[in-house]
């Protein structure tokens, strides 16, 4: 299990399975085969089981969301069942709670709120952005500032607040190191017609440039 920043997760393992529940963040996971002794992730109002396979699960205000990059996994949507039991145990499947309503396989990716959302094939260099993070890197192409704000705010204790409504939509790409927060901000500076100003040591707001 590798832990993105600012995400936290409890393990519970025990003879029958493998518990993980990824209590905020990201993780990705590499699971080794073991039929009779499951592996599952609990995040949100999702489940996933996986036998043997590499997936990764990113919790985001709008929902779970399971990407695969290798083998298959069972997603599933349980309803109220996390939010009334926050910490299941290792045999706390609750059956009649459980949509079992998707499998994922090896390139595909698909959100877990109340439901689970429509199951999408993702090309190549879509799936290195949304791992990127691994390497030390937030890739963005055509995210809207909004998503980038959010994301890059993982990264940095500073409060990021976007001013400008008009702004909240607009389509950001680029390559940035993780932790680079000021060579993000020049760049949006140079590049998309934003202004970054400092107001003290732990905010930053954007605002359009006026003309």
């Amino acid at each position: 299990m590798l832990l993105n920043t600012n995400s936290r997760a409890k393990v519970a393992y025990s003879p029958e399975r493998r518990t993980v529940r990824l209590l905020n963040g990201e993780a990705y996971f590499t699971v080794t085969p073991g039929a009779e002794r499951p592996f599952i992730v609990y995040a949100g109002n999702g489940m996933v089981r996986a036998v043997g396979t590499a997936f990764s699960v990113n919790i985001k205000p709008e929902g779970v969301e399971v990407t695969v990059t290798e083998g298959s996994v069972e997603l599933n949507a349980l309803g109220d069942y996390p939010a009334k039991n926050p910490t299941p145990a290792d045999n706390s499947i609750v059956d009649e709670n459980i949509d079992r309503a998707a499998i994922l396989k090896a390139g595909q990716s698909a959100t877990v709120a109340q439901t689970i959302q429509q199951v999408e094939t993702i090309e190549q260099e879509q799936m290195d952005m949304k791992l990127s993070w691994q390497e030390g890197l937030l890739r963005f192409s055509g995210d809207s500032l909004e998503e980038v704000v959010a994301e890059v705010s993982r990264y940095t204790s500073l409060s990021i607040e976007i001013r400008d409504p008009k702004l909240h939509d607009l389509r950001i790409g680029g390559i940035f190191k993780v932790g680079e927060i000021e060579k993000m901000f020049e760049a949006l500076e140079a590049g998309f017609g934003i202004r970054a100003e400092r107001v003290n040591e732990n905010l930053v707001v954007l605002s359009s440039v006026k003309p």
